[in-house]
């Protein structure tokens, strides 16, 4: 094991984490630790001490940005160490880090696809579909999937429609289907995960496991409550307190009974009398014996807490007897099988779909990568050759994975698997992140079937952030409520570089009242640290400024409060969301417009048009207009015709607009309809001009390319794209204003939780503390929980009413569980945003702050049934609490600050002008060129085969259809170049020689599949075809190991052993060989051309095609390069002319 240098940064447990080996390794990286530059650090120590090349490694992050910037640190960390030791494989390094795979998990699933997609029989030419696109088709889908259904309903159908739907409308169906859809992918087998949805209801009796964890849980339930009035009745033992003392102990006697199997805990809580707290009432002459008030309502209240337990306990688990109970989820099999049904059938006719235009999600990325890598759930041999690959697989933000992702690094894990990251931080439980696959690691590895290592050092925030987060969250979250207990090893320890100047963290609760105070405390609270506040950055203090400053909330949806008062005080404002774009005035005003566009009869649209910047209607004119009780447009054309009024020609004037845009759309594209109304009535123009003219500048803009992404997709036309935004708009998926700000930007940013997550800010002020968690997952009728199953309420179908099971009590009560624990991780994270002060503020009435103090924060009882962030943080009386009941009244004057103005020297203009920019010839380098490229610098033209031609057949990047009018136009030798290619892409190599029939029948399966078209089959040589499976060359092929269309990139430096002085980066060539075979331990690769070769007078074919192979020397020797650099031995090559035959490649 290496020793740790004298003069290195890392602590010991960092510097474990670097050169931990031999098994898999779990970093349990708590925030601010430092766990990017460890895993920066560990790949630069394997390639410089055990020379594992770039190519052996595989890096997972959760994010393309995180990937972005591990890969450019890698780089400049290599880059250094080449100076310092310019060795052979450090400089091989250097080339491989453009196409190290250093990526998303999403990419890496991509990557395996476009290699491997014919061992899944998938189409390649496919694209990924936006994830607006990606749900409407989706929505599609389930409409044909409930057509089908409704045409020919079954019972169990008609029962579950009639159980799940309103008297309005299936909704809730289909949303019931759409949350499973979401939670069977989730699975490694969603098909398999939904068939044993009903086994659960079948197989219930009251000895299954789950009924033996209710019992648990209520034994449990009944023994807090015990200890609740024991506690209480232990204070109430004098002679004053006999009374109310005598009849808890009673009580008490009762509760110690209860235990048993699951029907003796019926009977006896059923036969349990309801607790009753006798008064507090007594004679004269004990009155001055009495504990005083305030003690004597905490008994009470305490008592009526156990109460309260009892009581949830009867409701939720023995609202009926257990045998009734039981009898009701059987019945209900049948129901959950249909739901499995329809669901099941949900992902086939989406995939269908899908594969019919084209089209993947991130969702078919994991499941197809699946397919590739595992078969009956053993590695196939991909997977296999993967796993002697992959020398390492880092796995950034590990605590977010799936359970299908956790299949994947699995399948093709050879026992090097590097995991970072933290469980407190795990909040992507809508995505199905799995917290319990990192904590199931956690507790399991013990040094021999793994390794853990905990990083605690916080090196980003003051002392009194970590340990006020410290005190915070060591009170609340355990393994009970948090999922994981926040002990000595989970704390954090302080490690950044600061003084010891005080930052105190403020706790601030405002007092409702019928004004909202926050947005103004928070305002000032704004103008108070930029007026005073200092940031010690690089070991001195600077004054404070807005954009040091974050407000942090759960959600961010009304952002009008905050953002008047602010104006009112100047204080620059940016909200980093994904929402309230659609809500804004100018998209608002544009997305009616063309609602009307569709359908003039939609008269709430029409009036807000009218009355719009865009053409001016005022109030009096719209009375004007309204005629009758008919559509306003109707009435607007009944007055165009009868009056001769200025308002009339005014009217006549929109008509004949809309008229105009209506028969435009008939024809043109949305975001041509866009353009020309942008135009013609000076739409960025007049926006432009109001308040915040460049943010609104930028949405208008921004719907121009949201249309122009949704005219990419598999619809048209303007009502497909309303639906699309009707879409986005009932589904709560907001794309956010467009972002027009830098990161240098003087501004104070508001953004949620999930978005600050990985980023860092002096001053962090979280707000809505008194807005109460998000429990709506658990409000429906099903259920689902990735461990457990479904639940769902039970029907009756005669009298149509329906109650909860015995199961969705229980899931509710486990899910509540997941929630808050969830809601503690996104406390947590939002806490440890903070490097120089944490400011929290909430708002609550009096009594709420009252009962708050008296709690228990340890309490499992009190922590479940927590409602708000600011009651666990008041609970734990870990923080000094300053309440707010009003606000003194503050001038405008008196809190904006001081600005002084400095006058300039104008000599920084003539400086600008006359800069000179010294890369000036570098500018003309391209940053990558196809070897094509360079080929045609030499003035060679492969007609036949460019990355461009070859891409557009394998991604869909182009195409080459044409109109109609143009069809019989003769294509190019490019053309007819690439459909040879794409032919040869699915050549049989069989090592049969073909006959025509067998070319017509590989020509009529490439039809079928869309690979070509009809019409492009009859350009194929198919002579040319039969000829090259008579060939020797084609045996060779057939007897070897194959790979077709393999691309590649490499810096070109080392394909012309050429250094190019000065330039920042490494210019790269890219390329993409045909096929490359192995036969008896040697690599080959082919290239396939399609030239016409011409011999000249007196000369032979064979001279010919010598002259052609001269032409194309620089290609292949770019192409013999590259295969030897990444396989790391001699490789030879053939070119095949369709012409003549193969002939080797000169080395």
């Amino acid at each position: 094991m290496r020793t740790k240098p004298i003069d290195a940064q890392w602590t010991d447990a960092q510097w474990q984490a670097i050169i931990a080996g031999e098994s898999d390794v779990l970093v349990a990286a708590a925030a601010g630790s430092g766990k990017t530059a460890v895993l920066v650090e560990r790949i630069i120590q394997k390639i410089i001490h055990e020379e594992m090349g770039l190519d052996e490694l595989l890096v997972v992050t959760f994010t393309n940005a995180s990937a972005k910037e591990m890969k450019e640190r890698i780089h400049q960390a290599i880059r250094r160490e080449v100076i310092n030791h310019p060795t052979d494989h450090l400089k091989e390094q250097l080339v491989k880090i453009h196409a190290a795979e250093i990526s998303t998990l999403h990419r890496f699933c991509l990557n395996l696809i476009e290699q491997y997609y014919y061992t899944i029989d998938l189409d390649p030419v496919f694209r990924t579909a936006s994830d607006e696109e990606g749900t409407l088709l989706l929505m599609q889908s389930l409409d044909e999937v409930m057509e089908k259904h409704y045409e020919s309903p079954t019972d169990a159908f008609l029962k579950t429609n009639l159980h799940l739907s309103s008297d309005r409308s299936d909704q809730s169906l289909r949303d019931a289907v759409q949350k499973l859809y979401y939670f069977a992918v989730a699975n490694p087998a969603p098909k398999e995960w939904l068939m044993h949805l009903p086994d659960l209801y079948r197989e219930i009796s009251l000895s299954h496991p789950i009924i033996e964890a209710m019992q648990a849980s209520v034994i449990t339930e009944v023994k807090r409550a015990l200890t609740l009035f024991r506690e209480a009745a232990a204070e109430l033992d004098s002679p004053v307190y006999e009374k109310q003392y005598l009849k808890a102990e009673a009580y008490i006697d009762q509760l110690e009974q209860i235990s048993g199997d699951y029907t003796a805990l019926y009977h006896r809580l059923t036969e349990l009398e309801n607790w009753s707290t006798p008064p507090f009432r007594f004679k004269k002459d004990l009155e001055d014996m009495r504990l005083d008030a305030d003690e004597e309502d905490r008994i009470k209240a305490q008592f009526n807490q156990a109460k309260e337990i009892l009581n949830a306990v009867k409701t939720d688990y023995f609202f009926a007897s257990p045998e009734d109970m039981i009898q009701d989820l059987h019945e209900m099999a049948d129901e959950m099988t249909l739901l499995g049904q329809l669901t099941n059938e949900l992902i086939e006719t989406f995939s269908r779909n899908k594969r019919e235009r084209k089209i993947l999600d991130f969702t078919d990325y994991e499941h197809l990568a699946l397919d590739i890598l595992l078969k009956n759930g053993q590695p196939t041999p991909i997977a296999l050759n993967l796993q002697q690959k992959y020398q390492e697989i880092l796995v950034d933000e590990y605590q977010d994975t799936n359970r299908v992702q956790e299949t994947i690094l699995q399948s093709i894990n050879n026992g090097h698997l590097f995991m970072v990251g933290d469980v407190k931080q795990s909040i992507y439980k809508f995505r199905q992140a799995e917290p319990g696959l990192f904590l199931d690691k956690y507790k399991r590895f013990d040094g021999t079937n793994g390794q853990v290592i905990d990083l605690s050092r916080n090196f980003r925030s003051r002392r009194e952030v970590i340990e006020d987060t410290n005190g915070v969250f060591s009170r609340i979250m355990d393994e009970a409520v948090g999922e994981v207990d926040y002990d000595e090893r989970q704390q954090l320890y302080f490690g950044a570089a600061f003084d010891d100047a005080p930052h105190q963290t403020e706790l601030n609760v405002i007092i409702k009242n019928d004004e909202p105070l926050e947005s103004e405390w928070i305002a000032r609270k704004i103008m108070d640290i930029v007026a005073h506040g200092e940031v010690y950055d690089k070991k001195q203090y600077r004054p404070a400024s807005f954009r040091d400053i974050v407000i942090l909330q759960r959600q961010v949806s009304n952002t009008a409060a905050l953002q008047q008062t602010f104006k009112k005080y100047d204080i620059p404002f940016h909200v980093n969301s994904r929402s309230g774009y659609f809500e804004t005035d100018e998209i608002r005003t544009i997305i009616s417009l063309l609602r009307i566009i569709d359908n003039p009869l939609q008269d709430n649209h029409l009036v807000g048009a009218l009355r719009s910047l865009l053409f001016q209607f005022n109030e009096e004119e719209l009375v004007d207009l309204r005629q009758s009780s008919q559509y306003f447009y109707q009435d607007m054309l009944e007055y165009a015709d009868t009056y001769r009024t200025p308002l009339a020609e005014k009217v006549k004037h929109f008509i004949k607009l809309l008229d105009h845009y209506r028969s435009a759309a008939r024809t043109i594209g949305v975001r041509q309809l866009l353009e020309m109304i942008y135009e013609e009535q000076y739409v960025v123009e007049k926006f432009s001009m109001l308040v915040g003219g460049e943010q609104r500048r930028a949405n208008l803009l921004g719907l121009l390319a949201k249309s122009e992404d949704f005219e990419r997709s598999s619809y048209r036309g303007l009502f497909q794209f309303i639906r699309y935004v009707d879409n986005m708009i009932d589904k709560n998926k907001d794309f956010g204003e467009v972002n027009i700000l830098s990161e240098e930007a003087d501004v104070v940013r508001l953004m949620t939780i999930h978005s600050s997550k990985g980023l860092e800010f002096p001053y962090v002020i979280y707000s809505e503390l008194g807005k109460k968690f998000n429990m709506m997952d658990l409000s429906g009728a099903v259920i689902p929980n990735q461990k457990l199953g479904v639940a769902m309420t039970y029907y009756d179908q005669t009298h149509h009413y329906s109650y909860p099971t015995l199961f969705s009590q229980y899931f509710k009560k486990e899910g509540r569980r997941e929630s808050i624990s969830e809601s503690m991780r996104l406390m947590y994270v939002a806490f440890t945003r903070a490097k120089e002060q944490l400011i929290l503020v909430g708002s609550a009435t009096e009594k709420e702050l009252e009962a708050w103090q008296q709690q228990d924060a340890k309490d499992e009882f009190f922590r479940l049934n927590a409602t708000k962030p600011l009651e666990l943080i008041v609970a734990t009386q870990a923080l000094d609490m300053k309440i707010i009941r009003e606000l003194d009244d503050v001038t405008h004057d008196a809190v904006v600050t001081d600005t002084i103005t400095t006058p300039r020297s104008p000599d920084w203009l003539v400086e600008r002008a006359d800069y000179q920019y010294p890369y000036l010839e570098l500018n003309k380098l391209p940053t990558k060129e196809s070897v094509s490229d360079i080929k045609r610098q030499t003035e060679v033209d492969d007609d036949a085969t460019t990355w461009t031609l070859v891409n557009q057949y394998q991604l869909e990047r182009a195409s080459y259809e044409r109109p109609k009018f143009m069809s019989e136009v003769k294509k190019t030798a490019a053309e007819r170049g690439t459909l040879m290619h794409t032919v040869m892409q699915h050549f049989p190599y069989d090592g049969a020689v073909k006959n025509k029939a067998d070319i017509d029948s590989l020509l009529q399966a490439l039809i079928d599949k869309k690979i070509i078209s009809e019409d492009d089959s009859r350009l194929i040589d198919q002579e040319a075809l039969i000829r090259f499976s008579a060939s020797e060359l084609y045996q060779k092929m057939s007897e070897g190991e194959r790979y077709t269309e393999l691309p590649f990139v490499i810096g070109k430096s080392y394909l012309t052993g050429q250094l190019i002085e000065g330039a920042p980066v490494e210019p790269l060539v890219q390329g993409m060989i045909d096929c490359v075979y192995k036969l008896e331990g040697q690599y080959y690769f082919v290239d396939f051309k399609t030239d016409r070769l011409i011999p000249r007078l007196g000369g032979s074919m064979h001279d010919a095609a010598l002259e052609a192979r001269k032409r194309y020397a620089v290609q292949m020797y770019y192409y013999q390069k590259a295969l030897e650099e990444m396989l790391k031995q001699p490789v030879k090559g053939y070119l095949y002319f369709f012409d003549y035959m193969e002939l080797e490649v000169e080395s």
